[in-house]
């Protein structure tokens, strides 16, 4: 290969694209030597074989596709340094071996952007499969090649299949790849599954929603305590915000105990049981009339409860739960 590295005119070499004839040493077919050991006969002419320069099996001829690439916005000012670790990058999103990767051409443009004339080998045989030249395309079409924090984004100017056109039977051309097709419809498909899911989850939620409100109105038994107020469920969700998280400020075996405001501005304890530990409403109603009846600076001042189709709740003056050096308030 003729080599300009050592001439003036190498100082330009990035603008007159010119830089792989100004690098220095010699091309020798791995296997051989820089005394040109190994000598490689002529390729057949009846394919357009190539040479791949660092194919591991010396000489051999294959035949390749060609594409225009364009980085969009690179790291670096000068490519030269980087032509390799470029190399072990895009291999790598293509599935390939490295050897199989040759940079041709590459000439910088207005942005800075790097355009690429790109020559992309068989892999230890002289062709290409069909299959294999689509997959490449769909690689490429369907940007599934990840950026790079040093290359950044890339642009496919042109996927130029040469000879592999002959062999490709003319029903399977289209103006997407194979990889683009399959790639809208697994996209199409889980959107789908994924506004379905969504549809569900919304019925079931205003099904739950009503089933829960249609129990809440039904009282077990209706319990008349002097001093002591019957809220409803309603009542004491809206002034807990929902039962949220934020109002949480115990919990132990039997339920939760949450901050609330009743609708006067009194600031209420409201312990409610979880699922489990549900009593029977002749009992929840024994509990009520128990706690009414015990007046003590150190026992539960009893306010009021609740006592709905599956709910139980319990409202207490909260500096009863907590002292004042332990207040949560």
């Amino acid at each position: 290969m003729f080599r300009l590295h050592g001439n003036p005119v190498c100082i330009g070499q990035n603008q007159l694209n010119i830089s792989q004839y100004c690098q220095s040493g010699t091309y020798v077919a791995r296997g051989g030597s820089a005394d040109n050991s190994t000598v490689c006969p002529p390729c057949s002419s009846d394919f357009p074989f190539e040479r791949i320069p660092m194919s591991p099996i010396p000489c051999s001829c294959v035949v390749p596709v060609y594409v225009g690439y364009r980085l969009k916005s690179p790291g670096f000012s000068n490519f030269i340094p980087y032509e390799s670790q470029f190399q072990q990058y895009l291999t790598s999103g293509l599935s390939l071996s490295s050897y199989q990767l040759e940079v041709s051409t590459f000439m910088w443009e207005e942005g800075p952007r790097l355009k690429m004339d790109l020559k992309i080998f068989p892999n230890n045989t002289p062709f290409f499969t069909v299959s294999e030249v689509f997959r490449l395309n769909g690689m490429f079409t369907a940007w599934q090649i990840a950026d790079s924090d040093i290359f950044g984004p890339y642009e496919l100017i042109s996927f130029n299949q040469g000879w592999y056109n002959t062999i490709i039977p003319q029903g399977t051309k289209s103006g997407l790849s194979t990889g683009a097709i399959v790639g809208v419809v697994m996209a199409a498909f889980v959107a789908a599954a994924i506004l379905s899911s969504l549809v569900t989850i919304i019925i079931l939620r205003r099904r739950s929603r009503q089933s829960s409100s249609n129990k809440r109105t039904a009282k077990r038994i209706s319990m008349k305590i002097a001093g002591v107020k019957d809220f409803t469920f309603d009542e004491l969700s809206h002034c807990t915000h929902d039962f949220n998280d934020s109002t949480l400020i115990g919990q132990g075996g039997y339920g939760k105990v949450y901050r609330g405001v009743l609708a006067d501005g009194i600031v209420v304890a409201i312990k409610r049981a979880q699922q489990g530990s549900l009593q029977g409403s002749k009992e929840f109603f024994t509990e009520i009339e128990l706690l009414s009846r015990l007046h003590h600076r150190n026992l539960v001042s009893l306010l009021g409860y609740c006592d709905e189709d599956d709910e139980q709740v319990v409202l207490s003056n909260p500096f009863s739960l907590f002292p004042p050096k332990e207040d949560k308030f």
